[in-house]
């Protein structure tokens, strides 16, 4: 999947593929994947002028996620 870079200070890029949310973060390079997050969900975060703020109030501790680890 390809992640498309945002401007942020605490995310580096976002993707979206079949209601899964993939969230690169800045700190560490981690990458996590939210599970049934429904396609306006993402568009609003894509759309937002902040994507710090939008990722609190709207994605943080409201899907399940898992972080993806890299080999």
């Amino acid at each position: 999947m390809k992640l498309t870079p945002v401007e942020s200070s605490n995310i580096k890029a976002i993707g979206y593929k079949r209601e899964t949310l993939v969230i690169q973060f800045h700190k560490e390079e981690r990458v996590y994947l939210y599970y049934n997050v429904p396609k306006n969900v993402h568009m609003n975060f894509v759309k937002a002028p902040s994507k710090g703020s939008f990722f609190a109030r709207h994605v943080a501790g409201k899907f399940d996620y898992s972080e993806l680890v890299l080999a």
